[in-house]
């Protein structure tokens, strides 16, 4: 499942150690400055944000998602709640089969018009939705902030942490002009 992996470690503001191991693709080796996707790794940034809007009062974690992304409420999902996105339990597998070619207001669009399973009871049971409610996530926080979702995570979470080389979106700018970036961790 995974080929490679990077490892780095600092104390202090000092640089203990930076690895690469195995291959980052079939026969390419993983070396300390290829940028790896998080993929998954990228949630709990999306939980820290909403929790944050959480905390200054913006996002009740029980209210219907569609209080804040109307357009959710259709096809039966009127009763899931952000708590039921955070947590796996909303219910609307099918919208992770995204088509990789849509943009981001496609991709809200799609997910939006997609059904509750058939007999699903949001927050009843758990099932992974690697997709989709993050994304209905990320789309809460903007609507709430007014900035786009890497622009907030990166200037609400990220730098006040001092993860100065950590996307959620790497700018083509800052892709091309080399960051120090594989020293540090990257989301895509």
């Amino acid at each position: 499942l995974h080929l490679g992996a990077q490892l780095y470690v600092s104390l202090r503001g000092r640089v203990v150690m930076v690895a690469a191991l195995g291959d980052r693709r079939d026969g390419e080796p993983m070396t300390d400055d290829t940028l790896p996707l998080w993929l998954s790794a990228g949630k709990p940034f999306t939980a820290m944000a909403v929790a944050q809007l959480h905390e200054r009062g913006l996002v009740d974690l029980d209210a219907p998602v569609s209080s804040y992304v109307p357009e959710f409420g259709a096809a039966g999902k009127a009763a899931v709640t952000v708590r039921h996105l955070l947590t796996h339990t909303g219910g609307f597998r099918a919208a992770d089969e995204l088509p990789e070619a849509l943009d981001w207001t496609e991709v809200i669009q799609t997910i939006c018009r997609t059904a509750l399973d058939p007999g699903w009871v949001p927050g009843a049971e758990a099932v992974y939705q690697p997709r989709a409610s993050w994304y209905l996530l990320a789309e809460v926080v903007q609507r709430l902030d007014g900035r786009a979702f890497a622009h907030y995570l990166r200037e609400q979470l990220l730098l006040p942490l001092g993860l100065d080389d950590t996307w959620i979106a790497i700018p083509s700018a800052d892709f091309r002009r080399g960051t120090n970036c594989c020293t540090r961790s990257f989301i895509s």
